[in-house]
């Protein structure tokens, strides 16, 4: 995998996950309105932690994440929506969309930690004639 600029994330706390919201529910669902407030936690301190730094443009980027807990992998919470809450979080303040990220490494460590963290990695993808692999085979991009 060819990597062009990187740019690391230390977000603190344990993110909400992303959950499904209509365009009223959004504004009065309270797992909606603790999804918002999350989201705009999480946002602040990307954008703190991008003083200084251009955001990315129109570029395939590669995002890895991981999300660190005090207690470990929390099995309550899908991953997926994990991810999608962070990606939309970025948006505007790490890229322009996230409909450029192309390439999601993620995962949840079974250890402990001393707290609540998502360690996040973004970089411009250089590997444009990446293809994926055969099924069967194992993939030679594989971080």
């Amino acid at each position: 995998m060819g990597a062009g600029r990187v740019i690391t994330f230390i977000i603190k706390g344990k993110p909400t996950p992303y959950v499904r919201m209509t365009q009223r529910g959004k504004w009065v669902k309270p797992a909606a309105i603790r999804y918002r407030n999350s989201k705009a936690a999480v946002a602040v301190q990307m954008r703190q932690q991008m003083k200084g730094r251009e955001k990315f443009g129109k570029e395939p980027l590669g995002v890895k994440l991981t999300f660190c807990y005090e207690r470990g992998a929390d099995h309550r919470r899908d991953l997926d929506n994990e991810i999608k809450a962070m990606l939309d979080a970025a948006n505007g303040i790490v890229w322009e969309d996230d409909r450029w990220v192309d390439e999601i490494v993620a995962g949840r460590p079974m250890d402990s930690h001393d707290e609540d963290y998502v360690f996040m990695e973004v970089w411009v993808r250089l590997d444009a004639d990446w293809q994926p692999p055969a099924p069967g085979v194992q993939d030679p991009h594989a971080r």
